[in-house]
């Protein structure tokens, strides 16, 4: 991943010598409540997908739900394969076991969920999730619907599962009423392209920025660090990465000419020039000594 990339003792020098960081200065804080930051991180990913969607798709093959059902049939699919799936659990490292009770008579640890129970909330989850494209009311059931989504598509993407899913806190249902009037209008503004997680990998680097909005590569953070050396690193890395894959986006009409991170406990995004970002180096460099690297350390940042 681009993130391990970045940390990297040798990949730090070089962008160290390459790069500066410029000075932003911290802004106030809107929202300090306690919570966890990766699955409200995922839920406000969805929620800003549903609210563009209920504004200019309603429904179609470009919505989030499109993509969602897309991705969740493939691994059904290939879950419903196996001889005997009731007996069949996703565990945290993405595999099929069969059941422990049924094969060895041992208890079925907490981190084996039954993926006949992922089917289950997935289905009920879009059923609140469709209903928002009609009215465009943020009720407690389609909060609920967009955390439990947050729980489970991570995993099915990365095959990684958490051992409560559709246990729903209220306290993370209080953390997104409170961050919804702070979310900048920017987000959903009519875009031309509305691209999420565009894939920019390079060779073993995973690059999947959070989006790209027209000219717009953007990035969201949800903690409480604000402009830390790696968010700069990270949004950098992505330019790189897009650069080097620029040709194929042209010809979907798509260049990006401004970079972002938006932070949201801050409601703030910061904007970058990424032309200011080659005062002491060449593009071609850089791309060069990525891919000697990449087949020298391929190993270190999978």
């Amino acid at each position: 991943m681009l993130t391990n990339f970045i940390k990297q003792k040798d990949v730090k020098n070089k962008f160290k010598r390459w790069f500066e960081k410029p000075k932003i200065e911290k802004p106030k804080i809107l929202l300090s409540d306690n919570y966890n930051s990766s699955l409200i991180g995922n839920a406000v990913d969805y929620l800003i997908h549903a609210k563009y969607d209920y504004l200019y798709k309603k429904s179609g093959t470009n919505t989030l739900a499109f993509e969602l059902i897309a991705k969740f049939e493939k691994v059904k699919s290939d879950f419903l394969k196996h001889d005997n799936p009731k007996h069949y659990y996703f565990t945290k490292n993405g595999s099929y076991i069969k059941n422990r009770s049924y094969n060895t008579g041992k208890v079925i640890k907490s981190s084996e969920v039954s993926f006949y129970r992922i089917i289950n909330l997935f289905e009920e989850s879009l059923i609140f999730y469709n209903k928002f494209l009609i009215n465009g009311k943020i009720s407690e059931d389609f909060l609920k619907s967009i955390l439990i989504l947050a729980q489970i598509m991570p995993g099915i993407h990365y095959g990684k599962i958490g051992s409560m899913p559709g246990k729903v806190l209220k306290n993370d249902i209080k953390v997104l009423r409170k961050l919804i009037p702070i979310i900048p209008k920017e987000m959903f503004t009519k875009k031309i392209s509305f691209l999420s997680s565009p894939n920019l990998s390079l060779g073993l680097i995973d690059g999947r920025p959070d989006y790209i909005f027209d000219d717009l590569l953007l990035e969201v953070k949800t903690t409480k660090a604000f402009f830390q050396l790696n968010d700069f690193y990270q949004i950098v890395g992505y330019y790189l990465l897009y650069l080097n894959k620029k040709k194929q986006y042209q010809s979907n009409n798509i260049e990006v000419k401004r970079l972002g991170i938006y932070y949201i406990l801050y409601g703030r995004i910061i904007y970058f020039d990424p032309k200011s970002f080659f005062s002491k180096v060449k593009f071609n460099e850089v791309i060069n000594w990525i891919n000697q690297r990449n087949k020298k350390y391929d190993y270190l940042y999978l």
